[in-house]
């Protein structure tokens, strides 16, 4: 038969990954803290003390941090690659190949926590967003307060989130 090939048959493009444009891919934070645990074991007991007061965004990436902060230091990367569930074991396997460098440890973890810490509350902000535009005057007062504290937590955990707000315009906008 000629002429093209049928569209069942025409090979697909490869799509372009972070890897192969030469990028790194986006770190998560969870992906942050459990780094700095397979660099520096010793963080680990450290970071298990903290997992009791976060909530997690991803099941996976979460339980692969409880996994490694709650092992033994001496515990290598491999080892641990062999016990996390399979769904884990990529990512896993991403941050036990990436080249050694300098990291901030104290920075990475401070950051990492707060950014998890950061997701509760404007869950919240959100959910108050939603709620106050049915609530009656008395709940909308108390929503609203509730929303004023809130958002001097998040505006205390990242101070840059909030820095855009409180310029507003720069004089060259003028």
């Amino acid at each position: 038969r000629w002429g093209p090939p049928a569209q069942a048959e025409r090979p697909r493009p490869q799509q372009a990954s972070w890897e192969t444009v030469g990028r790194r891919r986006r770190s998560t934070p969870e992906q942050d803290l459990i780094r700095i645990m397979l660099r520096a074991p010793g963080w680990r007991s450290r970071v298990a003390e903290q997992l009791e007061t976060l909530s997690a965004r991803d099941p996976v990436e979460w339980e692969l941090v409880a996994h490694v902060a709650k092992s033994d230091p001496d515990v290598s990367g491999g080892e641990l690659l062999e016990q996390v569930a399979p769904e884990a074991r990529p990512i896993l396997a991403r941050l036990i190949a990436e080249p050694p460098g300098e990291l901030a440890e104290d920075a990475t973890v401070d950051g990492a926590l707060k950014k998890i810490e950061s997701r509760t509350i404007e869950k919240r902000l959100r959910q108050i967003d939603r709620r106050i535009v049915l609530a009656d005057d008395e709940e909308k007062l108390a929503l609203a307060r509730e929303k004023e504290v809130l958002s001097r937590e998040i505006s205390a955990l990242n101070p840059a989130r909030w820095n855009v707000i409180k310029k507003g315009r720069t004089s060259s906008a003028r």
